[in-house]
This record gives structure tokens, sequence and C-alpha cells, in this order.
């Protein structure tokens, strides 16, 4: 069974001073096929799940291909609980991360570092070799740092073993034959979030307002998203849409069709059209609306925000 083993290194192997003064700290993530013993390894500036997640990824594009396993190491980023080692919790996002590839994640034994004595052998060679290279180099970027690191990487993959013929290349080159072969696409990670749609029937995320349909008025709704798509679920897991992550702060992405039939004038949402609509109540309606938007007596056709609009149909 062809497995990868991965590891943080905890301690901090570099520090670089960016342009805007802050001093940012780098930690090195470690992953190696243990049969070759070939090992990529990629610096980060956070150890939170959508780097976790992008590292992972880059590590199986480094090795060409899926492993049947793997066997990472019980940080926050991958393993919520890892009591008994049969039946551990997963982190949701890197769950989905190993279906999405078709691999299987087994978190290593609490306190057993032999179940992951090869990637922790790795760890001691970068140790002890060329991170103290790195160390005496100055950077002023994460991508200096990585390009420097991958380059020692590539030379420590095909330096010769010194108990056994050939390199870490060479075996290499067999074990990716026994690989999975790897998806059209990356694991995107998503965020999520539990919102309840409002009375104007969207959902905020991230200050933005996306609609769902009329039949889940005042329900919560689950959501995930990437940095490019907004998708939304019933709190059973039913998909219930899918919208264009929005590009700026107030933006409403509105589907006529989730509307119900006395809402689908949502696309004349102006300054004017709630003024007019408050004239036909009267002039104290109208005083109050004109106080919400701020306009003058003759009002424009500019986009108004989304929580003037919101206060204004609650009016």
């Amino acid at each position: 069974m062809e497995k990868i083993r991965l590891e943080n290194i905890d301690e901090d192997v570099q520090s670089f001073r960016s342009l805007t003064g802050e001093i940012m700290t780098i930690v090195v993530f470690v992953a190696i096929l243990p049969y070759s013993q070939y090992i990529y390894a990629e610096g980060m500036l956070s150890t939170k799940e959508p780097q976790w997640i992008k590292v992972n990824n880059h590590t199986l594009d480094y090795f060409g291909g899926v492993p049947e396993l793997v066997v990472c190491d019980n940080c926050k980023q991958a393993v919520i609980v890892n009591q008994d080692w049969i039946e551990p919790e997963l982190n949701k996002d890197y769950a989905e991360w190993a279906d999405h590839y078709g691999t299987v994640i087994l978190p290593a034994k609490v306190r057993k570092p032999k179940f992951k004595s090869s990637v922790e052998n790795a760890v001691g060679i970068l140790e002890k070799g060329f991170f103290h290279k790195l160390e005496e180099r100055q950077y002023f970027s994460l991508e200096q740092f990585n390009k420097d690191l991958w380059k020692e990487l590539a030379a420590l993959n095909k330096e010769p073993f010194k108990k056994k013929e050939h390199n870490r290349y060479y075996y290499w080159e067999e074990e990716k034959l026994e690989l999975m072969p790897l998806p059209s696409m990356h694991y995107e990670y998503m965020e999520r979030k539990t919102a309840k749609v409002s009375s104007d029937f969207h959902v905020r995320f991230d200050n933005a307002y996306y609609s769902v349909d009329k039949a889940y008025l005042h329900k919560k709704v689950s959501i995930k998203a990437s940095s490019t798509v907004v998708r939304i679920y019933s709190l059973a897991g039913e998909f219930l849409c899918e919208w264009p992550r929005a590009t700026r702060k107030g933006q409403w992405s509105t589907n006529p069709d989730h509307l119900p039939d006395n809402y689908k004038g949502f696309t004349q949402w102006n300054g004017p059209y709630f003024i007019q609509k408050a004239q036909l109540v009267g002039k104290n309606t109208e005083t109050v609306i004109r106080t919400i938007l701020k306009f003058n007596f003759v009002a424009t056709d500019d986009e108004i925000s989304a929580a003037r609009i919101k206060s204004c149909l609650y009016i």
C-alpha cells in the first residue's frame, strides 16, 4: 500500500521583515514517500486550514500522484479528536480533501514517534542539513525562501544514498507508478458558515448578500464558499443554489425566481424607488426614508448600500 507521511516542523525555521516592516515567521511543512524516501517541503506563514490544504495539494503535485493512505500528525488542521486511534474525528475540510483525491487519512498514534519514523527522519535531515544554510540567509518574502528550499530539496533528492545504491529520485520513479492519478482539479478550501434567511430572502456572507428560495424564509442554511464560489445548502445537506462570490462589500446577488411575486421589482431597489413608495404612504414616511438614504430632495440613481436597502424594506 502506497503511503505519504506528513509533518509540520513546530519550531520557527526562518523569519523575515516584510516591506511593511512586519516580522513574518516561516513554519515548514514536510512530506515523504516511505519507500523512496523522496521528500517534499514548503514554507508557510500560517498553519491554518487554507494553508494546510494548499500545501497538501502541492505535495501530491510534487509526488506526481495520490497514495492510498496519508499518515498525518495530530495537528488541529487535520484531526479534531484521536483518543483511540481506531475512529479519529477528522477536520471536515481535510476529510473532504481526502474524498476529493480518493485517499484515506490515518492520524499517527499519539505519543508514538515510531509510527511516522520516516517523516521524523526527513525532518532530522532537513534540520541538521540545509535549514542551517537558509537560516544564515536574509529573506524578504516567503517566495524567496521557498525558491531556495526547493532548490536544496531537488539536490537532496538526487544525492546518492550512503548505505545503498542510487538515490531518492531513482526510487521515486518506481514508486510513483504505484500512485493513483491526480484529479483534473485541486481541492479548494471552503469557508463554512450557518446563516438565517432574512425577510428579504437573502443570506449575508462576508458582507455580501445572496438570495435563497422563498421556501427557506427565516430558516437556517449552510454556506460553503471558496475564493470564487458561494454554495448554499439546507441544514440537511440538500444543495439549494450557487453564486459567484461577491467582489465588493454590500454586493447583492438575486435570482428573481427566489422571490415571491410582490418582491420581483427588486431591480428597482434604489433611492428614487423607495422615495416614490414612501410618498404613497405619507409625508412622514417620506421624511424617514430620505433620512435613511441621506438623499437630498432630488434623488439620484446611485446604488445604495445593503444596510439602507434592508432598512427601507422593513419600513
